[in-house]
């Protein structure tokens, strides 16, 4: 009785879950979303694990969608024949024509698809829309690159520049590379883009690494998120800069090079090996087996020990500035102060350094280091700044 109960369970069951997806289907066609409703029951017709039986549903509503959705959009087709060929009208048909397009060939892999109960094949009138296609296409994509070129041609700001750059754009989604959409593309991109210069000023009386420099002028340190924006070093003579970031190094803090030093004493019993257990005789004692009894053998150890700890740093204050090279005018001005550091811990000892207590011990195993040059520790400080350039380039409104 139980696997009675238990097989009628898994039936039920399977039952509900394969039913729920004809639900939504026939929801989805009840609220008009035919292409909802065709892609639920396309996908339930690719899984293996419904019978032929069990297809029949979703036979039906695909018949019943697809219908309707032809009907819905040939309507629509008709309406927007009688329009102006504008590129919206245009562009409307051509995306009505992909629709039906699209929704065949979702559809072609499945057939053929058998009515269960009368062994008729279902009739899905599948037109071919290739030449409808293909001359909407033309229309539109000479429609749309002549206003795209007429607006290249006529642009005179960063502004149309980019507005001529985003028709392009959407030309070469509908007709990739029709005539020269690519070469235009690229021109574009640069016409609309505001080029930002980067310039250094060292008001310090320390040197400042070159490679500090090169990696705060270097583009590819920096994640720019504005498409619009270049972060360039160096000065292009076919390309104008918009905008200059001055780099002001104002000042290096120096914290000399010093090690201080603190002496430790420590001591401990520590396990050291085994040992057979006597009396107080200094006799052996055994188990019941007659075995010799073992015990852990303890011993008294100690250690002195001098820890040092090695420090050196520079805290540079940077100002940062962003001009208008067209206006000349300040826009925005920033100060920083960054720190490049270096602290290294190691320790010497004498005796048992089991004695010890674990941070201590562990600085036994290091030795002492050679102390980094302030050149080093001023490239450590200033390579910080690259985040909060990236953050100004990121935020800052340019053109």
């Amino acid at each position: 009785m139980k696997k009675v109960l238990l097989l009628f369970s898994i039936i039920l069951c399977y039952s509900l879950f394969s039913c729920a997806p004809y639900k939504d289907a026939e929801k989805a066609f009840s609220h008009q979303n035919f292409d909802k409703s065709i892609d639920i029951a396309v996908h339930q017709l690719q899984t293996e694990n419904l019978s032929v039986k069990q297809q029949q549903p979703y036979i039906q509503i695909l018949k019943k969608a697809f219908d309707a959705a032809k009907s819905e959009d040939s309507k629509t087709i008709k309406t927007l024949q009688t329009l102006p060929k504008d590129s919206t009208t245009l562009e409307n048909l051509y995306k009505k024509y992909l629709t039906l397009d699209v929704r065949q060939t979702k559809i072609k892999p499945l057939l053929p698809l058998k009515i269960y109960k009368t062994g008729a094949y279902v009739d899905f009138a599948f037109e071919d829309y290739h030449d409808d296609l293909k001359s909407i296409q033309n229309q539109l994509t000479t429609n749309l690159y002549q206003k795209a070129m007429l607006t290249a041609r006529d642009a005179k700001s960063k502004k149309e520049y980019r507005t001529a750059y985003d028709d392009f754009k959407h030309l070469n989604s509908i007709y990739a590379n029709f005539e020269n959409t690519d070469e235009m593309l690229l021109k574009l991109k640069v016409q609309g883009t505001d080029f930002v210069r980067v310039h250094f000023v060292n008001e310090t009386d320390k040197s400042i690494p070159d490679s500090l420099e090169e990696d705060l002028s270097n583009p590819d340190k920096f994640e720019i998120k504005p498409f619009w924006v270049a972060y360039q070093a160096h000065k292009d003579e076919n390309i104008p800069d918009d905008y200059q970031i001055n780099i002001t190094f104002q000042q290096v803090i120096i914290k000399p090079q010093q090690t201080k030093e603190k002496e430790y004493h420590k001591k401990a019993t520590v396990k050291d090996g085994w040992k057979y257990k006597t009396n107080k005789s200094g006799d052996l004692i055994y188990d019941s087996k007659g075995n010799k009894i073992k015990v852990d053998n303890f011993k008294d150890i100690e250690c002195s020990a001098v820890k040092k700890e090695q420090s050196k740093s520079v805290k540079l204050k940077t100002e940062i500035k962003i001009f208008d090279l067209e206006t000349h005018a300040l826009l925005q001005t920033y100060a920083f102060t960054t720190i490049g550091e270096f602290e290294h811990a190691y320790a010497d000892f004498k005796g048992d350094r089991r004695a010890l207590d674990t941070d201590l011990y562990h600085l036994t195993k290091n030795e002492e280091i050679e102390f980094p040059s302030w050149g080093e520790l001023i490239y450590k400080a200033g390579i910080k700044l690259i985040p909060e350039i990236e953050t100004i380039l990121n935020v800052q409104q340019f053109h």
